[in-house]
């Protein structure tokens, strides 16, 4: 593939953009296929650990690890029903920006 060419914001144009979403929607494919093999090796490995009883191996310079791990959490919801005053002192509102790519039904563009 080659490489991606992005020019200074200011000077691109709309078909420079979508020349970025065409590419953007190729490598999502891409990775979208890589995400699939890699979980499908992770569920190889986990099985071949569960049929030999292992939490863990060590083979050829690599270490493989499939343990439980337990931890506490707060039960928000729970805490929010029990205690809904105290609950609602300490909540703070957070907001981010989102960024989102998806198709639309036209390939309009503004």
């Amino acid at each position: 593939m080659d490489p991606i060419e992005i020019k200074d914001p200011a000077e691109m144009t709309g078909k420079d953009v979508q020349k970025l979403l065409g590419r953007l929607q190729t490598l999502q494919r891409r990775k979208d296929e890589v995400l699939a093999d890699i979980k499908e090796i992770h569920e190889a490995i986990k099985s071949y650990m569960h049929v030999r009883g292992l939490d863990e191996f060590d083979l050829a310079g690599w270490r493989v690890t499939w343990k439980q791990i337990e931890y506490k959490t707060l039960d928000v919801k729970a805490f929010t029903e029990a205690l809904p005053d105290l609950a609602d002192r300490f909540s703070v509102f957070v907001g981010q920006r989102r960024f989102k790519v998806a198709r639309t039904p036209t390939n309009s563009h503004r």
